[in-house]
């Protein structure tokens, strides 16, 4: 049986943040929400599994690194990830917008070309939608062909993505 460890911490201004992982890495992040929230999401996910609670050296980094990202004093999220993730056309997906430049965007057709599959955008838009690690795998940054934000799976949805490419674009200017 495998073992999914999670914790939370109080990020501000994320709010409660909820985060899982396994003894490969980084399954979920998710905010604000619950521990019970994550670990039924969770067990839905993933079956035949123990959830448990845990605090250890691995959250410590990523609720650090999260603050820290959230506050512009990083411009990316380093942790492993579990490869169980994401799988199929989303890890390939979520993998081209990983390479997506801190500070910029990209459409969801652009993301589509990267894959060399033309009429993907929007099976590019539900991998987005789905990412189940948003700031570790940056998808706020991608975006509509004529500039327009889309749905975001978290916080409050296209608000927070709105904030965080205004933050990413306030850091990017103070240190260029």
């Amino acid at each position: 049986m495998r073992t999914i460890w999670i914790s939370d911490r109080m990020i501000e201004p994320l709010g409660q943040v909820c985060a899982a992982r396994s003894e490969y890495g980084l399954l979920a992040v998710s905010f604000p929400s619950s521990p019970s929230t994550l670990s039924a999401r969770l067990a839905e996910k993933y079956r035949n599994v123990e959830i448990g609670i845990a605090e250890d050296p691995f959250f410590d980094k990523l609720f650090g690194q999260i603050g820290e990202y959230v506050h512009g004093q990083r411009t990316k999220i380093d942790v492993a990830i579990d490869p169980d993730a994401v799988t199929g056309f989303q890890k390939q997906a979520l993998d081209a917008t990983s390479r997506v430049n801190y500070g910029t965007t990209a459409s969801y057709k652009q993301i589509a070309l990267m894959l060399a599959r033309p009429n993907a955008a929007r099976a590019v838009g539900r991998a987005e939608a789905n990412n189940p690690i948003p700031l570790v795998i940056p998808c706020h940054r991608v975006i509509g062909s004529d500039g327009s934000l889309h749905g975001y799976g978290a916080g409050n949805g296209v608000a927070t993505k709105q904030w965080l490419l205004e933050l990413e674009q306030r850091v990017k200017e103070n240190k260029g």
